[in-house]
């Protein structure tokens, strides 16, 4: 489902973003070179340098903070992690290309200002939603602005548990 729509939206009009079309800058999937796809993992895309944010316009306008990620009570995680304002000036926690952690059930990211978190989730914290992928990019939304929050955490909802931990400094 997912390659279909990734495909419906790639190829779906003749509509282009910048310069080239869409094989010069590496936007197309070329399914039959990779065999099967698993649809129910995420499909990476290879933009070939392109910058897709600045492209459709969700560039952000200010870098609030960044930070890397590292494991926690027994769990793999690194990577990078930073906060931006975006330019409508919503708060967004983007995940880089780089992210990788345990794969846990119930994985939630949260925002927040505490540097640990235990067992349970307080009002101190931002939930900004279940954690796309173990690996890769995403973007999370900041629901309220991010405040004075710059410690993101993979957390495990079910078991109450840090898996990875990310400081954000200016």
């Amino acid at each position: 489902m997912r390659l279909a729509l990734l495909v419906l939206l790639l190829t779906g009009c003749d509509a282009r973003y910048g310069p080239g079309s869409d094989v010069e800058r590496g936007l197309v999937v070329d399914a039959s070179s990779q065999g099967s796809i698993d649809l129910g993992s995420p499909v990476r895309v290879d933009a070939g340098g392109a910058d897709l944010a600045q492209e459709t316009g969700t560039s952000a306008v200010e870098t609030l903070g960044e930070g890397t990620f590292s494991g926690r009570q027994g769990h793999a995680g690194s990577g990078g992690a930073t906060l931006v304002r975006d330019a409508s000036g919503v708060d967004r926690v983007v995940l880089g290309d780089d992210f990788v952690v345990t794969d846990v059930p119930g994985p939630v990211v949260l925002l927040t200002t505490r540097t640990t978190i235990g067992t349970s989730i307080t009002s101190e914290d931002a939930q900004l939603g279940v954690l796309a992928s173990a690996t890769g990019t995403s973007t999370y939304a900041v629901p309220g602005g991010s405040q004075c929050r710059r410690n993101v955490f993979m957390y495990c909802k079910p078991f109450g548990t840090e898996v990875a931990f990310a400081p954000l400094s200016p």
